[in-house]
C-alpha cells in the first residue's frame, strides 16, 4: 500500500493569503490605475476606469480574466471646448501584454513581433474620435 501525499496546511495558508495580494496591475506613464487581486481576478471585479473627459466609467472585470481596455469619446460640448481654445489632440497609446495572457481582439495599426516576443500594440491617436481597444484574457 502506498502512503498517500498530503498538501502541507502552512503552504494551503499561504497560497490562500498570497491569493489576496496584488496579481495584476495596471499603469499609464508609470502612474498607476488599477490593482487587481487573485481573488478579484477569479470571481470579477468593478473598476472605476478615470475619463480623460467627463466623470470616471464603472467596467466589469470577467471572473474568466478577461479584460478589455478602450478609449472613451469626449462629448459634443468638450468637442466645442477643445476647438475654441485651439487645442490639437495627438499621440500615441502602447499597450504591453504579460507572458502568459492571450490578446482576444484589437485594432491596434501594429503589434508585436517575433512571435508576440518583441514590440506592444501601437495605435497613433489623431483626433478625439480615435477608438483604440484590446481584449485580454489573462490565463489562470
Amino acid at each position: 500500500m502506498t502512503p498517500k501525499k498530503k498538501v502541507s496546511p502552512i503552504l494551503f495558508g499561504a497560497t490562500l493569503v498570497c491569493f489576496l495580494f496584488p496579481f495584476v496591475t495596471v499603469s499609464c506613464r508609470g502612474q498607476k490605475m488599477a490593482s487587481f487581486s487573485g481573488a478579484q481576478l477569479a470571481m470579477g471585479t468593478t473598476v472605476d476606469e478615470p475619463q480623460m473627459f467627463g466623470p470616471s466609467q464603472k467596467k466589469m472585470v470577467d471572473p474568466d480574466g478577461t479584460v478589455a481596455i478602450s478609449g472613451t469619446r469626449p462629448s459634443t460640448k468638450d468637442l466645442e471646448e477643445l476647438d475654441r481654445l485651439g487645442a490639437k489632440v495627438e499621440g500615441r497609446l502602447s499597450v504591453s501584454v504579460p507572458m502568459g495572457a492571450r490578446v482576444v481582439r484589437h485594432n491596434a495599426q501594429s503589434e508585436p513581433s517575433f512571435w508576440g516576443l518583441f514590440g506592444a500594440y501601437n495605435w497613433e491617436i489623431k483626433s478625439p474620435g480615435a477608438n483604440p481597444l484590446i481584449v485580454v484574457h489573462l490565463s489562470s
